[in-house]
């Protein structure tokens, strides 16, 4: 299987969840909401039962007159009437079938994982020098306390570090998988002013976005603009309560105020905005009832989320972290590349006077990997047709053309001062003159 027909079997596998997880099981659902409506009707009908009067004597309490007898049939008959309507539903028998509905989904999309699924994946995980062995416990305990701080769950990775007695080691490190000192402070700020806007507490995210405001600047991001029309439109929701006195009329001022001092400098510098601060200003003619008016849409949760994302997005391209875990990167590409991976490694076990598995440095097949898994630039020799590596960098011929180092060894023969054509055009050239180039 190689890597487009891995891709099918995920793909197929999708749409069986797909299909498994469709609301099969609302008519059950809907005939339990029936049954409680019935009840429901049922008790209002009958009311409250009569208090007991622990006082009373048995003579009392058998002595009950026509109107509570009458008042009794009534209760009985509504009893019957809900029991009867309930019956009709036949809501057991419903309930099953839909359920066995389900479990029949739930077992037919674990069987194709079973069968699309390797049985055994441990030939395709020691393909690599290293494979599964304890020597690489220290960099997966790091990999997933790394992503546990990228996803706000600082705790569970101080927890995690202390199991694994990595704690010492954080203050060495210089971030990224294989160290976590240099990002955790800046993953905790992260969780801190997200958790403060979910919140609607404003004043560590533009106390941030004021500290970072000439790197903002210089990306053309107007997070600092979305945080100050937040915190705008909150003083004039608050104004709504006392619009009519005096208290009133001095929040409108002081809203009024905030706008002129946040929000007018930003119309001035772009256009763009123009409208929205224009927008933002009309909405003083609606104080105490925005909820109802054209700009009701401006205090929709949407603008929280969308400037929590947005807060998300630049603090993380200032910081220089990835935007995406590498543990949830390699497994999203360990996913795509098992199955061919499993067939390699079948197919070495099988072959007389292969090389053993955890004795490549790298992997002994290509995988093409969709272009969302490319994060720079790749150079391929035209010559060898091969992708350049860290032992086998491109170089610059004096010409302008570019092929691989093992290439140009080829084509002078291993002599440095030996003279060759480059393969493209007649200019000669000797190795010592090629130039090796970095490719970010």
């Amino acid at each position: 299987m190689d890597m487009a027909d891995g891709l099918a079997v995920v793909a197929q596998l999708w749409k069986e969840f797909e299909r498994v997880k469709r609301p099969r099981i609302d008519p059950a659902v809907e005939l339990v909401d029936t049954i409680v409506a019935q009840l429901n009707r049922a008790q209002d009908e009958i009311g409250d039962a009569p208090e007991a009067r622990p006082g009373a004597s048995n003579a009392v309490r058998r002595g009950a007159d026509d109107s509570d007898a009458a008042e009794c049939e009534r209760r009985c008959a509504v009893v019957a009437s809900a029991a009867g309507a309930i019956a009709q539903l036949d809501a057991a028998a419903k309930v099953a079938a839909h359920h066995h509905d389900v479990q029949a989904g739930h077992a037919r999309f674990c069987k194709s994982i079973d069968k699309a699924m390797p049985a055994d994946a441990e030939p395709a995980l020691r393909l690599l020098n290293g494979g599964v062995g304890d020597e690489c416990a220290e960099g997966l305990h790091r990999a997933i306390a790394s992503h546990l701080f990228s996803v706000g769950h600082a705790h569970a990775a101080r927890l995690l570090l202390r199991e694994a007695k990595l704690e010492a080691m954080d203050d060495a490190c210089d971030g990224g998988i294989a160290g976590l000192g240099a990002h955790l402070a800046a993953y905790e700020r992260l969780a801190e002013l997200t958790r403060a806007l979910d919140e609607r507490n404003l004043t560590p995210a533009l106390a941030w976005a004021d500290a970072h405001a000439a790197a903002l600047a210089a990306r053309g991001a107007d997070l600092g603009f979305a945080l100050h029309r937040l915190r705008f439109l909150q003083l004039l929701d608050g104004c709504g309560s006392a619009a009519d006195g005096a208290d009133g009329a001095s929040a409108i001022s002081a809203a009024l105020a905030y706008g002129r001092a946040f929000l007018a400098p930003a119309a001035d510098s772009s256009t763009r905005l123009l409208g929205e601060v224009q927008q933002l200003m009309g909405t003083l003619l609606f104080v105490g009832r925005l909820d109802s008016s054209p700009y009701a849409a401006l205090l929709d949760g949407s603008h929280w989320r969308a400037a929590r994302e947005q807060l998300r997005a630049e603090f993380l391209a200032i910081h220089k972290l990835p935007d995406e875990s590498p543990l949830a990167v390699s497994l999203r590409v360990g996913v795509l590349a098992l199955p061919t991976l499993v067939k390699v490694a079948n197919v070495l076990q099988a072959k007389v006077g292969a090389r053993a598995p955890g004795s490549y440095d790298r992997l002994p097949v290509e995988l093409e990997l969709p272009s969302e898994f490319t994060y720079h630039s790749i150079v391929t020799c035209p010559v060898s047709r091969e992708q350049c590596t860290r032992d086998n960098p491109p170089m610059l011929l004096p010409c302008g053309h570019v092929i691989s180092l093992i290439s140009t060894s080829k084509l002078s023969r291993g002599c440095r001062t030996a003279r060759f054509k480059c393969p493209y055009c007649p200019v000669e050239t000797t190795t010592a003159l090629c130039q090796k180039l970095c490719v970010d």
